[in-house]
């Protein structure tokens, strides 16, 4: 049983144990099972229905009906919400009996559920036990979230130059994932109220998944002819301040050059990494890259590798790339990029800055590509300190919420995405990377266009259970 349970959007508020206006019979939360369907958006568990079965009261028979019918009304609004309505959102609370935590356990209704039988229709009678009318027994069948959700916890990590594998450390390490607010600091707009954020893409998972590594730090096994060199190049902000340069001019047509890395040990269980680098050719040649990966064996043979990609014959400014999946039911110690040049003008080098591994076997892993924003936001916008936000909160919104926020005003930008935004992660520390080109610029830069941004996280956690405790 429950000493505490109640359904609310905020304003209205009906308690179903209060004695007065209800007596609750039943309720008996289910389960959430994980979540099978593979797409994201909504988090890693299931909708579930549950059943309530409660009394109405009332000093009068009208009294009674009323009560009744403000649940129906509240259920009613937890639909037209789910159906992206612009209404609250409605949320069922509950205590279990004889809860220690005054916090109650809280998660959204979807409405009724679709196809299930109407409310019991019964009269108004009056009950001596109650010395009230009553509605006796009214059985109410509706959906919610998966999970139920019981305050939060948030921490930061301090603000460093992009790209780099920010932990912010979290208060507790829960078993249980919970949804996740990620705010990335920093960014600032100028004097004409221009923010000028480029697209990126935004890592979000266990800090061990991630392996950041430099461009100009690669083993090799270059095809004949080819060179490599570690390349100053502080003009374009490189990080660390270098970029690997590739040269294949007297390189036959074709023919490849492996460039690796040695991965973090936590690699040794993943089955599936995306890999990711920035590049830039110098030249009008056509490249081809691939990604690869492979566990003890030698870096001569080939490992599994990611289909062909083609880099135009154009000359380009930095560029993020996704190279592709590589899987392995045995992990990996070792993974890097085969490049060869598919056609010939001159020089025919190809530079690459950063590359990230990133262990997408693990089901709290989430890459999202954010838009970029307009460059101009808004006169009111002048000077002012801004964050890109990607917010999972399910308890407020069908769908997470990603978007710039301009401080201290009341400016807030949707910004467009691809991925799962559902953001859901349990443990801690938690893993952040910024990871995008900028213009001519390997590295996000300020404003003002002067140095490479120093940007941080902060995370927010929803702390979450499976039933309210």
């Amino acid at each position: 049983m429950f000493q505490y349970l109640a359904i609310s959007d905020g304003t209205t508020t009906v308690e179903l144990t209060d004695m007065a206006n209800y007596a609750l019979v039943s309720y008996a939360p289910t389960i959430a099972p994980l979540r099978d369907n593979d797409l994201g958006g909504s988090g890693p568990f299931e909708d579930v229905g549950d059943t309530l079965i409660f009394h109405a009261l009332g000093e009068t028979a009208a009294l009674a009906y009323a009560n009744a019918d403000a649940v129906n009304r509240l259920l009613d609004q937890a639909r037209r919400w789910w159906r992206g309505e612009t209404v609250n959102a409605v949320t069922i609370s509950a205590q279990a009996q004889g809860a220690t935590d005054i916090t109650s356990y809280v998660a959204a209704l979807k409405g009724r559920s679709v196809g299930g039988p109407p409310n019991m229709a019964l009269p108004a009678t009056w009950s001596e036990y109650y010395n009230k009318y009553i509605i006796q027994n009214i059985q109410i069948q509706c959906g919610r979230r998966g999970q139920f959700l019981h305050g939060s916890e948030n921490a930061s990590a301090a603000a460093a130059a992009n790209p780099a594998v920010l932990s912010v450390a979290m208060p507790s390490s829960p078993a249980i994932p919970g949804p996740l607010k990620l705010q990335f600091t920093g960014f600032t707009t100028d004097g004409s109220g221009s923010a000028n954020i480029p697209s990126c893409y935004a890592f979000v998972g266990p800090v061990a998944a991630f392996s950041l590594q430099q461009g100009e730090a690669a083993a090799l096994v270059l095809a004949a002819a080819a060179s490599f060199a570690s390349t100053a190049d502080a003009a374009a902000r490189a990080s660390a301040g270098s970029v690997g340069r590739l040269n294949h001019a007297a390189v036959v047509l074709g023919a490849e050059s492996l460039l690796y890395w040695t991965l973090p040990a936590a690699f040794l269980n993943s089955t599936r990494i995306a890999i990711y680098c920035t590049y830039r050719t110098n030249t009008a040649a056509p490249w081809t890259i691939r990604g690869e990966a492979y566990r003890t064996v030698a870096p001569s043979l080939a490992g599994a590798t990611t289909p062909y990609q083609t880099i135009p014959g154009a000359a380009s400014n930095p560029t993020v790339l996704f190279v592709g999946i590589v899987g392995s039911a045995v992990g990996f110690d070792t993974a890097g990029l085969r490049i060869a040049r598919t056609g010939s003008v001159g020089t025919d080098t190809i530079d690459i800055d950063t590359i990230v591994f990133v262990d997408v076997s693990d089901p709290e892993v989430y890459v999202v590509a954010l838009a970029n924003t307009g460059s101009t936001i808004s006169t009111g916008a002048n000077s002012k300190n801004i964050e890109t936000i990607i917010d999972n909160d399910p308890n407020t919104r069908p769908l997470p919420f990603v978007h710039t926020d301009v401080l201290t005003t009341a400016i807030v930008l949707m910004r467009g995405y691809t991925g799962d935004a559902a953001l859901t992660v349990s443990g801690s520390p938690i893993g952040v990377i910024w990871y995008a080109t900028h213009t001519t610029f390997w590295t996000t830069q300020n404003i003002a266009f002067s140095a490479t941004l120093n940007i941080g996280a902060t995370i927010t956690r929803r702390l979450a259970a499976s039933v309210p405790q």
